[in-house]
């Protein structure tokens, strides 16, 4: 089944309302692993979201939000010398509000 353009689907619903409830607690912006983190808490039986087989369904949800224009993100810069994987940050752009 073909959904309508512009229409959300109830994971990227939840994304949105994750991210901003995470925005309205002085975070200017977020990363995709929190708003995963945060679902697997608040929704019974979210954990497999995350984890497991469904690895990047947060992730490939947070895409299409931002192609929609719904969110906007930003690659962070790591100083020198620290040693992790660099984190995708998501915000909102006034529209998605």
């Amino acid at each position: 089944m073909r959904r309508k353009p512009d229409s959300l689907i109830p994971l990227e619903v939840t994304i949105m309302q994750v991210v901003q409830a995470l925005q309205e607690r002085n975070r200017a912006s977020v990363y995709g692993y929190q708003i995963a983190s945060r679902i697997a808490t608040l929704i019974p039986g979210a954990k497999g979201i995350y984890g497991g087989t469904k690895k990047g369904v947060v992730y490939r949800a947070l895409k299409r939000l931002e192609k929609m224009g719904y969110l906007e993100s930003q690659w962070e810069e790591l100083p020198p010398g620290e040693n992790r994987p660099r984190r995708k940050y998501y915000k909102f752009v006034k529209e998605g509000k």
